[in-house]
């Protein structure tokens, strides 16, 4: 709750394919990888890789979230860190 971080998400499903990409302003785009959706359940799975802006090492993020209405919210987890994410579609 302490490292929030405002983010735009711009998220493409064909039905089949769930393609995206996540953008923070002053940082480099990343881009959204083995992401699945299942329409059954409105339930989302992706992966992201980035850059530690501090050590250049990489760091891969596993992304679960539900998807509610306009909002798809969910969980994010890193080596040992973890949070909780929230998105509305504009």
């Amino acid at each position: 709750a302490q490292d929030r971080n405002q983010v735009t998400v711009d998220l493409k499903w064909d039905g089949k394919v769930l393609t995206g990409v996540v953008r923070t302003t002053g940082r480099p785009e990343v881009n959204l990888s083995n992401s699945t959706f299942d329409a059954t359940t409105r339930t989302v799975k992706m992966e992201a890789e980035a850059k530690n802006t501090r050590t250049n090492a990489s760091i891969k993020y596993l992304i679960d979230g539900k998807l509610d209405g306009n909002t798809l919210s969910g969980s994010w987890n890193h080596d040992n860190t973890k949070g909780d994410f929230k998105l509305t579609k504009k």
